[in-house]
């Protein structure tokens, strides 16, 4: 398991490696931006059983972090948003979380279960990870034998 630590926030570092410290064996910090580690995640075919999403709560960050998250949670795994009702009430819909959210969900009807949508929306994934998928099939084109050709061949000149 990886997580990524805000790198805006390093005064709650000590709190982050604390509550991580039992499970330190399984997890890797990444400090960085999330397009690049999510980015550099993807590309490592990385699978995970829980991702939550925390960080920027601007509309766009949240899309774009859903967006490239989903690929990487396996069948079952739960993708949990933070902020998800109450943040910044009354500011405008672009510094909230909740429209990405909702926009989220819409697009990836059928793919999730909703288990909760209180302070943070908890959806549980019903479907196969791309990622997992691709890899399967890339596995089963490696091991598929060369196919041979059917085609008869030309006599040689006598």
């Amino acid at each position: 398991m990886r997580l990524w630590d805000d790198p805006f926030f390093s005064n709650r570092e000590p709190i982050f490696d604390a509550n991580l410290a039992e499970f330190s064996v399984r997890v890797v910090k990444m400090r960085d931006y999330s397009f690049p580690a999510l980015v550099a995640l993807r590309q490592a075919r990385s699978c995970f059983d829980l991702i939550c999403i925390d960080g920027n709560h601007e509309r766009e960050a949240v899309m774009l972090d859903s967006i490239l998250s989903w690929p990487m949670l396996r069948n079952g795994g739960l993708l949990i948003w933070d902020d998800y009702r109450f943040y910044k009430a009354g500011r405008p819909l672009w510094e909230r979380p909740t429209s990405a959210i909702d926009g989220f969900l819409l697009a990836y009807q059928g793919e999730y279960e909703k288990l909760s949508s209180g302070e943070q929306m908890v959806v549980r994934k019903v479907v196969e990870s791309q990622i997992e998928t691709r890899s399967a099939r890339a596995l089963r084109l490696r091991r598929r034998p060369p196919a041979r050709s059917t085609k008869s061949e030309p006599a040689a000149p006598s």
